[in-house]
């Protein structure tokens, strides 16, 4: 292992034993190779969590801006896969959350888990660092921050906090866990959706995973590492279910959803303490 490059501590437990993902299964009894800035997955052997090294550099997620298409309007024109996903999170968040609780989705993109949830009814309200993305929502009905978390200033309370594949661009996640908390009711639930990164098709495909988005994503999570780093923060374990990104319906990507701890992505729904 590279000193250089590799901290000999885990960021998210402290613990000291690193190993190598292989991306590539040509080279998999191979030394991984630093050479002209390739990146590499690093992993704790005791929570499992993982990142990439080297580490993104600075992204400008306000130039980014969000580029609607006109033929997304709602979850029943997105692939399959997808929308079975959402739909999902609908109904993990009806069965454990209360009609006209207070929801916020941080990163809430299109809108378009928030455009479900306000028809359960629930009270929705977004906050998007994309402009044009904030200025569809508002044709949608959906009240919305145009602003980036944690910096925003928030003065209200939620039920429910959603963060749908935020985490892993956030540098710094215990100041976004800690703000999370900040503005949660007492006995108030988060909902993380994240990629797993040891779900089936990152291990077949290796490398060409698309979840993995090392040039963006600065960590790289499991289950068992997401509900041990949230516990850390008074969190206990209210809902897992594992789903499976978009791969056109590939059998093994099916069959992921259904054998647990093999989708290569969950729902993570946790409960504040009190």
């Amino acid at each position: 292992m590279d000193k250089k490059y590799v901290n000999n501590k885990c960021p998210f437990c402290n613990y000291s034993i690193i190993k190598y993902f292989n991306l590539n299964w040509r080279n998999i009894l191979k030394k991984p190779s630093f050479e002209n800035n390739r990146q590499n997955i690093f992993y704790c052997k005791k929570c499992t969590n993982a990142w990439t090294i080297p580490k993104p550099g600075n992204i400008d997620y306000y130039s980014n801006d969000f580029h609607e298409n006109l033929n997304i309007q709602s979850i029943d024109d997105l692939p399959r896969q997808w929308r079975k996903a959402i739909k999902m999170q609908v109904n993990i968040i009806s069965n454990n959350v209360n009609n006209n609780a207070k929801i916020v989705e941080i990163g809430c993109g299109k809108g378009l888990l928030l455009n479900e949830l306000k028809n359960v009814p629930f009270d929705v309200t977004g906050i998007e660092i994309s402009k044009s993305a904030c200025k569809y929502l508002k044709t949608k009905g959906v009240n919305v921050y145009n602003a980036e978390f944690p910096s925003f200033e928030i003065d209200n309370k939620y039920d429910l906090v959603i963060a749908s594949h935020v985490l892993e661009h956030v540098e710094n996640t215990d100041e976004f866990i800690k703000k999370v908390k900040e503005i949660l009711k007492i006995d108030g639930y988060v909902l993380f959706i994240q990629t797993n990164w040891k779900g089936l098709m990152p291990r077949l495909k290796r490398g060409s995973w698309y979840g993995w988005v090392m040039e963006q994503h600065y960590w790289h999570f499991t289950t068992m590492g997401m509900i041990n780093y949230l516990e850390k923060y008074n969190f206990e374990l209210k809902k897992l279910e594992y789903t499976s990104l978009e791969h056109n319906n590939s059998l093994l990507s099916v069959l992921g959803e259904f054998i647990p701890g093999f989708g290569d992505q969950f729902h993570l729904l946790m409960k504040l303490k009190s």
